[in-house]
């Protein structure tokens, strides 16, 4: 650490983000893969689109079919 550069120590002092919402939300998603892959038997394709709802908050709108 002696050696490293402001750059690299700024980078470390910085707190961390809590993505745990984010890692949830990536959990479930890949479950409901998993879900559908298993009713459409293995293959499945998926189309996503996102947009602002009125409060300002990003939809992610997914849908999941048989290929």
């Amino acid at each position: 650490m002696d050696r490293d550069s402001p750059g690299i120590k700024a980078l470390l002092d910085m707190p961390r983000r809590d993505n745990s919402a984010y890692l949830e939300t990536l959990r479930l998603v890949r479950a409901a893969f998993a879900q559908a892959e298993a009713e459409f038997d293995g293959r499945v394709l998926a189309t996503t689109d996102s947009a602002r709802d009125e409060a300002g908050n990003i939809v992610i709108m997914t849908v999941i079919r048989p290929a």
